[in-house]
């Protein structure tokens, strides 16, 4: 007896139609593992980029305040009191055994503009005004303004994105720090740092 097989040439239409749609699973989730992956990556570029800005603010802000006077700073405000403003005179050298003082300086938060303005001079003819650091958020992450509450349980009420206040032995400053930022896709970005600032004087 002889025994006859058939060989197949191709593959049937349903065949086809199956492999087809298994390829186009497999491409959809390697697309989407993909663009998960960059949006991640995205993500965690934005919040660095962030992070930097607050810390590069900080920076300029403690360097200029570590000379200060701290009989000469307005206001003083010991917590829960605060102020997004705060004056100082910096110490340029010593004449005679006394301190020479420079010209009188602020930092300050441009409430309209969300930024991190420093100030030689202010209110006086010749005043001279620079931008230290951008996207401060309008309240402190956490924080409900005008509520009269400590809504982020940080010892302080109603704290702007920028806020100072003095240790009880003022003889330090505390810098509370928030950036607030909203990325190409719509993504908003928060980060939070803070400093505390000895003065030498």
């Amino acid at each position: 007896m002889r025994h006859h097989s058939r060989s197949r040439g191709g593959f049937s239409l349903l065949e086809l139609m199956l492999a087809l749609s298994l390829f186009a699973i497999v491409a959809v989730n390697a697309s989407m593992l993909v663009r998960t992956s960059q949006n991640g990556r995205q993500r965690s570029d934005d919040r660095a980029q962030l992070a930097l800005i607050a810390n590069q603010t900080l920076e300029r802000i403690s360097l200029a305040l570590m000379g200060a006077d701290q009989a000469l700073m307005n206001p003083m405000n010991p917590a829960p009191m605060h102020s997004p403003t705060i004056n100082f005179v910096v110490a340029t050298g010593v004449e005679d055994g006394e301190p020479v003082w420079g010209d009188p300086e602020r930092i300050a938060l441009d409430a309209e503009g969300f930024q991190v303005l420093w100030y030689r001079n202010p209110e006086e003819e010749g005043e001279t005004r620079v931008v230290w650091g951008k996207y401060v958020a309008e309240a402190a992450i956490g924080e409900t303004l005008e509520n009269v509450e400590d809504d982020n349980d940080n010892g302080l009420i109603d704290e702007y994105g920028l806020a100072f206040h003095l240790a009880d032995d003022n003889r330090s400053v505390l810098i509370q720090l928030s950036l607030a930022r909203v990325n190409s896709v719509g993504k908003r970005f928060e980060v939070y740092n803070e400093t505390r600032v000895a003065f030498r004087n």
